[in-house]
């Protein structure tokens, strides 16, 4: 079994995606948990537009569990230069302005805008 070092770079295989994080192996069999908060320091909807099962990536070792061996990693904290790059486009939809139909919102707004200019209003007359 490799003797891994906390901070050291380490290249394995992303086998199962999770909504909150990654589980990555190694060659030596050994596992470890690339958790949401650890991909990037932007906000994550959904970790599939960031990692792709089978792929291979460079992550830091954040934490080692001295009972089982365990690894916590880390993305973020790889040099920009050693990450892989997914390709996004795959995933990303675009909306085309032509197909919204806002006309429902449209219609609603101006009752919304009374209803709040009313409570607004009553606060002011209670207080």
């Amino acid at each position: 079994m490799n003797n891994y070092e906390i901070n050291e770079i380490v290249e394995g295989t992303i086998r199962e995606i999770r909504p909150y994080g990654a589980l990555i192996t190694f060659p030596d069999d050994r596992s470890g948990l690339l958790h949401i908060k650890q991909i990037s320091d932007a906000f994550i909807s959904n970790i599939n537009t960031y990692l792709q099962v089978n792929a291979q990536i460079k992550v830091r070792i954040i934490e080692i569990d001295k009972l089982n061996g365990f690894l916590k990693l880390s993305l973020k904290s790889v040099p920009h230069n050693e990450r892989v790059q997914f390709d996004r486009s795959k995933r990303e939809t675009t909306i085309n302005p032509s197909q919204t139909d806002f006309s429902a919102l449209e219609k609603a707004l101006p009752e919304w805008i009374e209803n709040t200019l009313k409570e607004i209003d009553n606060d002011q007359t209670e207080h």
